[in-house]
């Protein structure tokens, strides 16, 4: 092939040069198209060419006008293919090697939002997405993009799985949350009221009513009664409703932290509490004391 191919030959290895609208480089490629009102996917086989300084262009083996052939170049770009896969596709009609059956068969119609047509699909691509998780990484290119084309359409299932739960659910998200308003309100202002009755009114007096049973009961020992004979108090408050009584509550003061931190060191609550201050740094990449930054690569 002449110099004129040698953008498309670059893009081919994965090195793309500058993409001008205005300047669509010589080469095959694949383009995709959405029906917008089926939603149907469709792949298509586009070459471009120049003769005598004029720009050729074919989509699906028809040649289109400049205007359109240099709209789409951007986005078909960035999608070259092999001279041989693009005639295999064009004048013998086979289908695209790399694109996964299974996910060409599904992209013929959308599916219904209804939940058991969304379930019969994801279970239909399920069998094929766990023969490729059972075959393991993928050893080839084509492997590859197949799993990546079916992973890709998981993810569409799940964003309108996402979208139609938030629609089917909002209404009563909404409801809930006037029934909350509604009620709320005065519940909060109950139990201030309540907390605060306690805390500013009873406490005080309970405490003081407590302390003076105990010093009457080591008074009463300290004159030689027997601790038996003691009369026990019962400290309460309230007279026509349930009694409020003192209630003990335990905390823990914490006298020498590096002592306590060192008993929790194997604590899976603290750890997973530290690995998540930890991540979240890295994140930033920062690296705390004792931490150093793990860089992973994922498929997106």
């Amino acid at each position: 092939m002449s110099t004129e191919y040698t953008w498309w030959r670059n893009a081919l290895k994965g090195v793309f040069g500058p993409i001008n609208a205005d300047e669509p480089m010589t080469g095959f490629y694949r383009g995709k198209r959405r029906n917008k009102q089926t939603g149907e996917v469709t792949f298509q086989p586009v070459a471009y060419w120049y003769k005598d300084g004029v720009l050729h262009c074919r989509v699906d083996g028809q040649p289109v006008e400049d205007l359109r052939a240099r709209e789409i170049w951007p986005y078909v770009s960035r999608n070259p293919v092999t001279d041989k896969i693009y005639f295999a596709v064009v004048n013998e009609g086979q289908q695209w090697p790399d694109l996964n059956d299974a996910v060409i068969g599904h992209n013929s119609a959308p599916v219904d939002d209804d939940i058991d047509a969304i379930r019969d699909r994801i279970e239909d691509l399920a069998r094929e997405a766990e023969r490729m998780i059972k075959a393991g990484a993928a050893g080839s290119e084509d492997s590859a993009n197949q799993a990546s084309d079916l992973a890709n359409t998981f993810g569409e299932l799940q964003t309108k799985i996402v979208n139609l739960h938030k629609v089917e659910k909002q209404p009563h998200l909404e409801a809930g949350r006037a029934v909350d308003t509604k009620w709320f309100v005065l519940r909060d202002r109950a139990d201030d009221l309540k907390k605060r009755l306690k805390s500013i009114v009873v406490t005080p007096f309970l405490r003081k009513k407590d302390d003076e049973a105990r010093a009457a009961q080591i008074a009463a020992i300290q004159t030689g009664k027997p601790v038996e004979e003691v009369p026990q108090t019962r400290v309460v408050a309230g007279s026509s409703k349930r009694s409020t009584g003192l209630r003990t509550y335990q905390t823990a003061k914490i006298v020498d932290r590096d002592k306590l931190l060192e008993s929790l060191r194997d604590h899976p609550e603290l750890n997973a509490l530290l690995q998540s201050i930890a991540d979240k740094a890295a994140k930033s990449k920062i690296a705390l004391p004792g931490c150093e930054i793990v860089e992973e690569k994922r498929a997106a």
